[in-house]
This record gives structure tokens, sequence and C-alpha cells, in this order.
């Protein structure tokens, strides 16, 4: 190997590795998306059914198979947001009251209302950057969530999936017996009504999961395809 190849084969790899650290960032960037998008549809369906009540989170019954692992984050992490809600709600709170005090002060002499404008004025935008912070803490709660379940809720396997498992696992031995129709039409019949019967709000738990998964292994592939590469490269030596 000559001296240019080594050089190429040096920047390539290089190249290759800092790609690879890429990959890396997106791939927990995409996981704390996940918690913020699945926190936000469990939340949306808990407060449609309580008429809004700000209680705890309780595990979806999509998540059944694994309620006892997913629960303990689930009741921590939304513990933790609904007190920066309440947070929230309170500073908010303060501005409209500011908001009232100017509107009332608005009939007052000048010489007396510069003075209380310019304070009422620094307080409310001392408020609207404290609930800008509260936002953040939450997503960052929110972002932690989707750490924290992603492992669990990632490979739980969907009731239709391990039907369509089966469906395929059956197909091979009805390559042999001649009987692989009638079997995968009954058990594709199965997860129809499977799918059929789970609520709309399963299904949209269900759709966030899927993305959520498609999208990282989409990444993970993309990453292997280039630790092979650089597994070629170190070969060459």
């Amino acid at each position: 190997m000559g001296f240019f190849d080594i050089v190429g084969d040096a920047a390539n790899r290089a190249k290759l590795t800092g790609e690879i650290a890429l990959i890396d960032r997106q791939i927990i960037s995409r996981k704390k998306a996940f918690g913020v998008e699945l926190y936000d549809v469990i939340d949306k369906q808990e407060k449609q059914k309580k008429n809004g009540s700000g209680s705890m989170l309780q595990t979806p019954e999509i998540f059944k198979t694994i309620e006892h692992e997913i629960k303990e984050p689930l009741e921590k992490f939304s513990k933790a947001i609904r007190v920066l809600e309440l947070e929230k709600r309170g500073v908010e709170n303060e501005v409209e009251l500011v908001g009232a005090r100017q509107y009332r002060d608005v009939g007052t002499p000048a010489s007396a209302g510069v003075g209380k404008n310019v304070a009422e004025k620094a307080k409310e935008a001392q408020l609207f950057v404290q609930i800008k912070y509260l936002d953040r803490q939450m997503l960052i709660q929110k972002e932690q969530f989707g750490l924290a379940v992603w492992d669990m809720v990632s490979e739980q396997q969907w009731i239709h999936e391990a039907l369509i498992d089966e469906t395929k696992n059956k197909s091979g031995l009805g390559v042999i017996t001649g009987t692989v129709e009638g079997l995968t039409k009954g058990i594709r019949g199965t997860v129809v009504k499977t799918l059929g019967a789970a609520s709309s709000d399963e299904r949209e738990v269900a759709a966030c999961v899927n993305k959520a998964k498609e999208d990282v292994k989409s990444m993970m592939e993309n990453k292997q395809r280039k630790e092979r590469a650089v597994a070629d490269i170190v070969g060459k030596k």
C-alpha cells in the first residue's frame, strides 16, 4: 500500500468515524423527541378522559404487557411535569394580574404613571422569561422520559406483529403440507380483527412508537454500513 493510499484511508476513516458519532447523537435526539411525542399523546388522552384533570398519567392499555416496567418512569416524570405545570400556571396568573394593573392605570397622571408602567413592564418581561424556563424544563423531563422507556417500549411486540410472525412460521410449514393458503387467510383475518378491536387511542400510541422505531432503525442501519466501511479500511492493514 502506497503512501497516498495510507493517507487517503486515514482521511476516510476519520470522516466515517465523525459521521458515526453524528448518527449516535441523532439517535439520542430521536429518542428524546419520541419521549416528547409519546408523553404528549398519553397526556392528551388522559385529559380527554378526565375532562382536563391534571392527575398522574396512567399506563396506556396498549402497554399492558410491560405495565410494571413502564409504570415507574411514567409516574416519576408525569409527577415532575405536573409540578412544573402548576408553577407555570401560577406565573401565567401573575402575567394576567400585571396586565390588569396596566389597564387599570391607563388613566393615571403621566408623572405618576411613567415609573409605575416601567416597573410593570419589567416585571412582565421577567415573568415571560420564567415561563420560557419552565417550558424548557418540561421539555427536558419529557425527553428524559423518552430515554428511560425507549428500550422497553421499542422491544415490545404488538399483538398484530406476533400474529404476522406466526403467519410466516406457519407459512413455511404450509409449503410442505399444502395448507399454507388456509393458514395465512385465517391468521390474517385474526390480524384484521385485532387491529379493528384496538381503540383509536391505542392506535395513536402505536403509530407514535412505530414511527420512532422506523426512524431509529434507519439510523442504526446507516451507522452499521459506516462501521463496516471502517472495518474494511482497517482490514487493509
